[in-house]
């Protein structure tokens, strides 16, 4: 298997892309396509899906929320997958078969979600989830549930 792109890697082809992803590459906290902080209250990576995204855009995210969880020490992360419109399936693959095990090296070890509005982003997700049998994870109907799980989800 070949090495996995870094963020700067994958950022810098997203300077090739529309203006989503240029500002994408930009500002990883708050751009049209998500906005991903650390919340110490929970504590946790929050992941907030605003648009369809690409494959590239996909990855870069993933990769810089990697980052975070090693920059932070976090644990879990907390997903609001409202306008996650689809994960496409070698996107699926990429997410089980080369992220997540590396997210799970660098301490990932639960995770919450707002369930997507769509079939389709709901259908990607529940694929994903099904799979991952190594994280702890609940999906939800709305954020507020999903954030209070994931606050008293214990990680050792």
């Amino acid at each position: 298997m070949a090495a996995p792109a870094s963020a700067d890697e994958l950022g810098k082809r997203l300077l090739e892309e529309a203006e989503e992803g240029r500002l994408l590459a930009a500002d990883i906290h708050d751009n049209p396509v998500c906005t991903v902080n650390y919340d110490a209250r929970i504590p946790a990576i929050v992941v907030v899906w605003r648009r369809y995204v690409t494959s590239l855009q996909l990855r870069f995210v993933h990769e810089k929320v990697l980052e975070m969880i090693a920059a932070h020490g976090a644990h879990k992360i907390l997903g609001d997958d409202t306008e996650l419109s689809v994960i496409h399936p070698r996107d699926q693959e990429w997410i089980l078969q080369d992220w997540l095990p590396r997210a799970f090296k660098a301490g990932l070890k639960a995770a919450a979600s707002k369930r997507p509005s769509g079939y389709f982003g709901r259908l990607s997700t529940t694929s994903i989830q099904a799979q991952a049998e190594e994280l702890r994870h609940q999906a939800f109907d709305d954020i507020a549930s999903a954030r209070d799980w994931l606050i008293r989800c214990e990680v050792a």
